[in-house]
């Protein structure tokens, strides 16, 4: 595939003002002004749908291919070879197209969402450049590095998830409960009745996972944290001769985080095999459930293997929402935390003016007063100097 060269897009004044722009026309919603730094992409984010629609349809039509071919080869006296045949031929094509859709769906997806990440981090540095010294002071040098990396990142992540996991979901999802409607409302019902179950049990797990990963997580940023303190303050330690204090305080640390992921694989490997435990016996029973109506004739037998599938997409996509959340959720703060800069009002504008070529002269200070934008009371009061 031919590589995009980003080199040769806009790096003008304007460019950086058309994404600037954005955060000052669609208010303060999220969603909003993601939606406005996609404009001009438009065309090659919906063609990424199109292609995704084909990419993604082997996934949908392998269940209703499977039923039947297994539902022609069971009754051989109703069907003819040709109509078996017809069914693998057309499942070989969807498989086979997906290699150019997958592509062409990555191509076009990627390159609006990269000039997105490009055009918003070249917009936060012109805006930076033109905002005031105060604001540089009051903002932090490591915040601004991680809005314009962290945050960034975050934002191109939600954009590819809403282009891509979302997508999959609402396909995925509309196709296996259209599919089941349409061939059978008891079947349908049974879902709406299990699916809902087995998705809350695995949601269960899924939290008390994420609470001992954020433990996990707090004692491995403040390991980082006491390596810093420890590589920094090394002059100082070993001037006082105290390095076996530093270094069994560090140790101490360390069996800590050893304790704490120690006790993460455990949960991990428990509450892993929990959750896989309640969604293999509610497709077990969805199984028993559709074995028992094909063996009464209430549905073919090939169809058995149809709603297996179309179970486990639907618990799987029901899931996948909920796991999106918290992605959606540090996105959209993502958002919000680049208006830091984006909105910010102290802007120093020095274009147009003359430049200064020779200084001479001198200063003079009379009567001056001075007190800080947040403190009404002066820190400088009848200064002459």
């Amino acid at each position: 595939m031919r590589q995009v060269d980003f080199a040769n897009e806009q790096t003008d004044q304007s460019s950086a003002e058309v994404f600037a722009a954005s955060f000052g026309h669609a208010g303060k919603s999220p969603l909003r002004i993601l939606l406005r730094l996609c404009r001009g992409n438009y065309g090659a984010l919906f063609k990424s749908v199109v292609y995704y629609l084909f990419q993604d349809s082997p996934v949908v039509v392998l269940p209703i291919v499977t039923a039947n071919i297994i539902n022609i080869a069971t009754d051989p006296r109703a069907h003819s070879l040709t109509e078996l045949l017809l069914n693998a031929g057309l499942m070989g094509l969807l498989i086979l197209q997906n290699l150019l859709t997958t592509c062409l769906c990555t191509k076009n997806r990627s390159r609006a969402i990269r000039r997105v990440e490009y055009g918003l981090r070249a917009a936060m540095a012109d805006r930076l450049q033109r905002l005031s010294m105060t604001f540089h002071k009051e903002m932090k040098s490591g915040r601004v590095q991680s809005k314009i990396m962290r945050d960034v990142e975050n934002i191109e992540i939600l954009a590819t998830s809403l282009f891509t996991a979302v997508l999959s979901i609402v396909v995925r999802f509309s196709a296996a409960v259209a599919v089941t409607l349409s061939k059978s409302l008891l079947v349908f019902g049974f879902f709406m009745v299990t699916v809902p179950v087995a998705v809350m049990l695995m949601m269960l797990f899924r939290k008390k996972l994420m609470r001992a990963n954020n433990d996990f997580r707090r004692e491995v940023e403040t390991t980082s944290a006491q390596v810093i303190e420890m590589v920094e303050l090394t002059p100082i330690t070993k001037a006082h001769s105290l390095e076996q204090t530093a270094l069994g305080r560090f140790n101490r640390q360390l069996l800590r985080l050893a304790g704490s992921g120690h006790s993460l694989d455990c949960i991990n490997a428990l509450f892993g095999a929990a959750s896989w435990v309640t969604f293999q016996l509610f497709q077990l029973v969805c199984l028993a459930f559709s074995g028992v109506l094909a063996y009464r004739r209430l549905i073919a037998v090939g169809d058995i293997a149809l709603y297996q599938s179309y179970f486990a997409t639907i618990v799987a996509q029901v899931s996948a929402v909920i796991g999106l959340l918290p992605v959606i959720t540090r996105g959209f703060e993502s958002v919000r935390s680049i208006g830091d800069i984006m909105w910010a009002e102290d802007v120093e504008d020095n274009r147009g003016k003359e430049k200064i070529t020779r200084l001479a002269g001198e200063f003079q200070f009379c009567d001056v007063s001075f007190h800080y934008p947040d403190d009404d009371h002066p820190v400088l009061n009848g200064l002459n100097l």
